[in-house]
């Protein structure tokens, strides 16, 4: 009886040292990539490559400045051109499960094709934005749910119509339209005050649901660019609305 009592012992201590090694090795297989900008990604399963930024990765974390920026179950990116430079574009990003650390925000699916990154990191730079889009390039966003400051908000598909292009005088491209779609995004107030509450209230409906498309069409008239505006919105149990805009 002694002799398998201690057996017992030993085999209790060796199991523990062996879940303690499984612990720690599993905190220790989590893969970290630095890139530039102080933007650091870490990952459990997968490759990436920093060179070029493509790879496809599982239960990933992104950083800036060490501070935790999104989570997200599956990341797959393919790019060309090189990194840094304005050629580098993004052919496929497609990221699964993404919450955000800083905002009440989750997103199910975000997906891109044929944007530079140049799009996403200069927002003041025109001709950079310009450039980054081609007529194959789209983005789509599915399953996105928002929840703050006493109202919720969820929303099935938000995507771009397709790009079309003209030229400018020195062969330039030039946007001649794009556009939105929104399907079924639905705003709740969690809160019976305020503006919002009320003027839902008065419509005999727990929520407000949107659909709308905007579009917008450029040309140039005798060497100046006009832009005409179009929104289409329609929503429950109470109407739609339609409106244009020229600029």
């Amino acid at each position: 009886m002694r002799i398998m009592a201690i057996t017992g012992k030993i085999g209790s201590a060796l199991f523990g040292v062996m879940a303690i090694w499984l612990m720690m090795s599993t905190a220790q297989a989590r893969v970290t990539v630095y890139l530039e900008n102080d933007l650091k990604v870490t990952f459990s399963s997968g490759s990436f490559d920093s060179r070029n930024f493509n790879g496809e990765m599982q239960d990933v974390a992104i950083f800036v400045d060490n501070h935790q920026l999104l989570t997200a179950d599956e990341i797959e990116v393919e790019t060309s051109g090189e990194a840094g430079t304005v050629d580098h574009v993004i052919r496929l990003l497609r990221m699964k499960n993404v919450f955000f650390d800083d905002i009440p925000l989750s997103i199910k699916e975000i997906f891109i094709q044929d944007m530079a990154s140049e799009f996403f990191m200069n927002f003041t730079e025109q001709t950079a934005h310009m450039n980054a889009i081609t007529d194959t390039s789209n983005f789509t966003l599915t399953g996105a749910a928002y929840s703050a400051n006493g109202v919720s908000m969820t929303l099935d598909r938000l995507a771009s119509l397709p790009f079309t292009f003209g030229s400018l005088a020195n062969g330039d491209p030039f946007i001649t339209k794009l556009g939105v779609e929104v399907e079924n995004m639905i705003i709740t107030p969690l809160q019976n005050r305020g503006a919002f509450a009320q003027f839902i209230s008065a419509t005999g409906e727990p929520d407000l649901t949107l659909n709308m498309t905007q579009t917008q069409m450029n040309e140039i008239r005798d060497g100046v660019v006009s832009s005409d505006m179009v929104l289409k919105t329609t929503m429950n149990s109470i109407g739609n609305l339609d409106a244009q805009l020229g600029v």
